[in-house]
């Protein structure tokens, strides 16, 4: 997959009906491009009470856009979600964006989630920083290396492949991705959509909450 779709693909959704809820923020890190990110808060938001974060691509090229994903009422899930570039810009980048995330919320433990190509990131971020995460997600993803030494370091966490029956390549890859990962005595799991395809629509909102909920 190209840069261009990479990109495309990380910056998939719909115009927000809660931009109330979702606020535009930029974290500056010193020896490197300043971060945008956004974040939406649950419904309720209590600022004495510990949610869960999830981590997502997003605010790349047009920053009206609300993660597909999220769904079209991201407030009631409980969770805070972040969306920014991290995953594509290395463990640095996510380690400052984590770092500000701790210093402005109760966090109860952060969740990672990619798609497609920029998995592949997402995975090497994880492996870098596990001690950060609880639960890494592909929608489809999976680990681009097969060394059970750098797989190793996912041990700590919870990996979860969700990916579309009929898309045949990343099924496979994820299957084989489980094997290995099982192999080494790694929490992960995986669900295959029905009748989906690559960009699997069909489980934005509670579909993916219900999941990640398992995971915490």
């Amino acid at each position: 997959m190209t840069k261009n779709c990479l990109l495309t693909f990380a910056a998939i959704g719909f115009l927000s009906i809660v931009q109330a809820q979702r606020t535009k923020a930029t974290l500056k890190i010193a020896g490197t491009n300043d971060l945008r990110y956004a974040y939406t808060l649950p419904d309720n938001y209590d600022e004495n009470i510990a949610y869960p974060v999830l981590i997502a691509p997003g605010m790349e090229q047009d920053e009206t856009l609300l993660n597909l994903f999220f769904g079209p009422d991201p407030g009631q899930h409980g969770w805070i979600l972040i969306e920014s570039v991290a995953l594509i810009r290395g463990s640095k980048v996510m380690q400052a964006l984590l770092d500000e995330l701790k210093h402005n919320f109760t966090i109860e433990g952060f969740h990672f989630l990619g798609y497609s190509a920029n998995s592949a990131g997402e995975f090497d971020i994880a492996m870098d920083l596990a001690s950060e995460f609880t639960s890494v997600t592909g929608l489809p993803g999976h680990p681009r290396t097969k060394d059970p030494k750098k797989l190793q370091k996912l041990k700590p966490l919870k990996i979860l492949f969700i990916v579309g029956e009929r898309d045949s390549w990343w099924k496979e890859q994820a299957k084989d991705s489980k094997r290995l990962l099982e192999s080494l005595g790694i929490d992960v799991r995986m669900e295959i959509v029905p009748k989906g395809g690559h960009i699997l629509r069909e489980y934005a909102g509670r579909p993916l909450f219900r999941a990640l909920n398992a995971l915490r």
